[in-house]
């Protein structure tokens, strides 16, 4: 399922902000014709696909008739791309599995004992003429709220270099448990904006503090804004009292490494690690079991990536580095980076860090070398897929470099040949998501607001990176346009004309603000798929040749 936040840790932003600038920038560069969206134009070709998620459409696909309505209507609407989530972040499966677990039921609907969703709605799918995808979130496998394949199997989970964050008065020092909010008794918080903690409770102490500057204990109930903040009651804050007001305070961060369920900042996913052979072995085998089994028209791959910059900081993994890289880490982890001990400390590189950004996409990028060839090991004609987000220039500490391997990004993060790891000729397609809610450059400089931050430059950007390596669909994330269906309109035309066709997350949307209308009239013709199109695959092929 795509995301519509960037799943990212909080501190990976800091690194960001000359990135943001920088996308910034490139965005409001109208890129030069391209000769892949050209080509796919002339001929009349066109991808629209709609992605049916897996969790938000679980009871409307529970029975055979309801996905048979639903790809009617995907039919008289002119799609002829629908993609089918059947593995999500748990790790759990909707079709007919001997590998992973699968789930039957959710909140009021069951799948009967015959229902295999993937196989119905491919049989549905092909008797209206409608290409089929089978979506997998790869490395994601369990929710922290109710477990999954990665806590099945410890060695696969993802480490997550997550800083525990200390205070130092003095001689004397304190660790904290919570950062930005109020902390279990006995225990000590600090809040970079002091005014955010709120009233002071009875037997709480706090201290407002600049870092290395003098400390005082906050006599009233508020604390001062624009100071940061110790906040404790009990043990911790009887250690604050001990504290004379006149010491400075300062921060610091101990490295600390931690399963992946544990990390606050990855949301409710459980990530395996991409480098450990066993995991990858396991999604490879589930690959091969939908490959083997279904009739469908390819795999779209999925959450297939870290799931922060700061993970994946196992010995396993530095150990692969190390043999990989021919180096000797030293100091581990600060040769590759230090973390800060609040969100907003900034992340100092060390010397290895290029390095490290490198293998990390080398590392997803063998993978999806391995995930093509099982595939095309099954059924030559079955396609290998991407989802991916479009902020390319944001997207490295994912671990991912969906670019053509012939377009090098001039960045502070990448190193020399960095554009080695580019996996977009290995993709049969990709599709970005473009999620923003404001359709042009030219609307967003009407309104004030960044022409970056559009899905037209989004859109742009995707041509810009993947350049002639494969075909490429952007995405509209339909939540954006809410009460707003002229500027949905306006967002599928867009995508139509700087990429080569549109992909639409999700059906759920559709259904609920009875959106169908909108494609009827966007898609008034049918029109064939551009990548289906043996002569269309050639002449790319013969443009990204001529690549330089």
């Amino acid at each position: 399922m795509p995301w519509r936040l960037k799943p990212l840790p909080v501190w990976m932003w800091a690194i960001s902000a000359l990135l943001f600038c920088q996308i910034g920038v490139l965005a409001l560069e109208t890129p030069s014709e391209n000769a892949a969206n050209t080509l796919v134009h002339a001929s009349g070709t066109e991808a629209r696909i709609l992605w049916f998620d897996a969790n938000a459409n679980f009871e409307r696909l529970a029975t055979p008739d309801g996905v048979r309505r639903i790809v009617e209507k995907c039919k008289l609407a002119n799609i002829n791309i629908i993609v089918v989530d059947v593995k999500d972040i748990s790790g759990d499966v909707l079709y007919d599995s001997r590998i992973a677990p699968r789930v039957t039921s959710m909140r009021d609907a069951e799948h009967g004992p015959d229902f295999d969703l993937l196989r119905t709605a491919t049989q549905e799918a092909r008797k209206q003429g409608i290409a089929v995808y089978a979506s997998i979130n790869v490395f994601s496998e369990g929710k922290k709220s109710t477990g999954g394949p990665a806590l099945d199997h410890p060695g696969w989970e993802s480490t997550v270099y997550a800083p525990e964050t200390w205070v130092r008065a003095g001689d004397s020092e304190y660790p904290t448990a919570n950062i930005n909010s109020r902390p279990l008794p006995g225990r000590l918080a600090v809040w970079e904006d002091g005014a955010k903690a709120g009233v002071r409770q009875e037997g709480e102490v706090y201290i407002a503090f600049s870092p290395d500057e003098t400390s005082e204990t906050v006599q009233g109930t508020q604390a001062p804004a624009g100071r940061m903040l110790l906040s404790a009651s009990g043990a911790a804050g009887e250690w604050l009292k001990s504290i004379a007001s006149a010491i400075p305070i300062a921060l610091f961060a101990k490295p600390r490494f931690i399963p992946a369920r544990q990390a606050a900042e990855q949301h409710n996913a459980i990530f395996v690690n991409p480098a450990n052979p066993d995991a990858r072995a396991y999604e490879l085998s589930i690959i091969r079991e939908i490959a083997e089994n279904y009739k469908v028209d390819g795999i779209i791959l999925d959450r297939m990536r870290y799931p922060g910059l700061n993970a994946d900081f196992s010995d396993f993994s530095k150990d692969l580095f190390e043999t990989w890289a021919k180096v000797r880490v030293e100091h581990w982890p600060e040769d590759v980076i230090t973390f800060g001990p609040i969100p907003s400390a900034e992340p100092v590189w060390g010397p290895l860090f290029k390095k490290w950004v490198e293998w990390r996409a080398h590392t997803i990028k063998t993978f999806l070398e391995e995930a093509r060839s099982v595939i095309k090991g099954v059924t030559p004609e079955m396609e290998a897929a991407i989802y991916v987000g479009s902020w390319y220039w944001d997207y490295y500490p994912l671990g991912v470099n969906w670019a053509s391997d012939k377009y090098q990004p001039q960045t502070e993060w990448a190193s020399p040949d960095y554009k080695k790891t580019g996996y977009a000729p290995l993709a049969d397609w990709i599709t970005t998501g473009c999620y923003y809610p404001i359709p042009t450059r030219a609307e967003a400089t009407a309104t004030g607001k960044s022409p970056g931050g559009t899905v037209e430059a989004a859109a742009q950007g995707t041509v810009k990176v993947i350049d002639n390596a494969t075909f490429n669909y952007a995405g509209l994330y339909v939540l954006d346009y809410k009460g707003q269906p002229e500027k949905f309109r306006e967002a599928i035309d867009v995508c139509r004309a700087q990429t080569q066709g549109v992909m639409i997350f999700d059906l759920v949307y559709l259904e609920n603000y009875g959106w169908w209308d909108i494609l009827n009239k966007a898609f008034p013709e049918p029109a064939a798929i551009p990548h289906k199109d043996v002569s269309l695959r050639q002449k790319l092929r013969e443009l990204y040749d001529k690549t330089p």
